[in-house]
């Protein structure tokens, strides 16, 4: 698994800026199909990187082996296209918009159970005044709402009615 979060990470990393300029996510990105593939291949492309000979060394921040295994690209390539995707973009691309149409739908029909956790402690937080609870909680609320608005903002109302009768399957996916 490390190995195949690293790899998604460098993809995305050096992908990012190209993608981001060329693909507007508020456009339908995903089809049925994409999201079946997605999760009937996930294990075994996850296997497939796991596998690969990858030299890096993962530290907070360590850059130089995301941009050392980025020259494995054609490797990444032969893995995506073996599941059926064109590439290493087609893959990142599918990815990326099942993944954020799901954690918007995720957030509009459940919220956030972490920040609700939070505010409870907060709540119940005895060396905490009521003037602070309320601030903090406030904060917390702000922060959250962006959130929301940034994972809602990277996605589309097609994605999501894509994505919505995979939840469930999806969950197993991301919540591992």
């Amino acid at each position: 698994m490390k190995k195949f979060v690293f790899l998604l990470t460098a993809i995305l990393l050096s992908s990012f800026f190209a993608f981001t300029q060329n693909v507007d996510y508020t456009e339908p990105q995903l089809k049925k199909a994409d999201v079946e593939r997605f999760l009937n291949c996930y294990k075994e492309i996850e296997a497939d990187f796991e596998s690969l000979d990858f030299d890096y060394q993962l530290g907070e921040g360590d850059f130089n082996s995301i941009a050392k295994s980025l020259n494995n690209i054609e490797e990444v390539n032969d893995v995506v296209q073996k599941h059926g995707y064109a590439d290493a973009s087609d893959f990142f691309i599918k990815t990326w918009a099942i993944s954020m149409s799901y954690i918007a739908l995720k957030i509009e029909k459940e919220g956030n159970p972490e920040m609700k956790k939070a505010i409870t402690e907060i709540q119940n937080n005895p060396n905490m005044t009521a003037e602070q609870k309320e601030m903090a909680i406030s904060q917390l609320k702000q922060v959250m709402d962006s959130l929301g608005t940034t994972y809602t903002s990277m996605t589309n109302a097609e994605d999501k009615a894509v994505i919505e009768p995979f939840v469930e399957k999806l969950d197993a996916v991301f919540e591992e």
